[in-house]
């Protein structure tokens, strides 16, 4: 008899929230020890295996952006109310509301994106926009959906937390850097994996 997709999609979260703990870990490890750390190499290297395994059975993994929590659909899996040092709350504030891995995925992209998530906790790397950031790294593999930031203080100005935005109120944006220039798409889809050809 098949499972009800409510428990599939529960079954999934507790192993989504797993991965998250390990990304977590590993994201601390980044700024706790030296690169050629043996205990850096072995937490970076469980959240490396916990993901390439996940990614094997959804071949895509989405999660949704709140102030305070991560979601995978419905299902909380990950919360952090500190804004000093939740990893939901560094990408709410720059407005992205998705971010996804997709199989394929490769060790030096998910290294790097250690590398971006530790840097952008860290107090230096505070006033940095982590969209930029993201967008440097042209990441094949890691996709991430985002408000522009006009919309983002138009939202909060009217009381109005972007999470919490019916879909249809949310345009992706694809930024030309560094001209500031913004077009928009219905899809969902990061400034590098646009869909335009070269």
């Amino acid at each position: 008899q098949d499972e009800e997709p409510s428990a599939i999609e529960e079954r999934t979260a507790l192993q989504v929230r797993e991965l998250i703990r390990a990304l977590a870990r590993a994201q601390k490890a980044k700024k706790m020890y030296p690169a050629n750390n043996p205990v850096l190499a072995r937490i970076v290297s469980e959240f490396q295996d916990s993901i390439m395994s996940l990614l094997d059975e959804l071949d895509e993994l989405s999660l949704s952006v709140e102030a305070a929590e991560l979601k995978y659909g419905q299902c909380s899996v990950y919360k952090n109310e500190s804004k000093r040092d939740s990893l939901a709350y560094r990408l709410h504030r720059d407005g992205i509301t998705q971010i996804s891995f997709v199989n394929g995925l490769t060790p030096p992209e998910m290294n790097s994106f250690l590398d971006v998530l530790a840097r952008a906790t860290e107090p230096q790397g505070a006033e940095e926009d982590l969209v930029t950031i993201l967008w440097e790294q042209e990441f094949s593999h890691i996709r991430y959906a985002y408000l522009a930031i006009e919309d983002l203080q138009e939202g909060l100005l009217d009381g109005i937390d972007p999470a919490d935005m019916e879909e249809g109120d949310e345009e992706m944006r694809s930024v030309s850097w560094p001209q500031g220039e913004i077009t928009s798409y219905n899809l969902v889809v990061d400034p590098v994996d646009s869909g335009e050809e070269g």
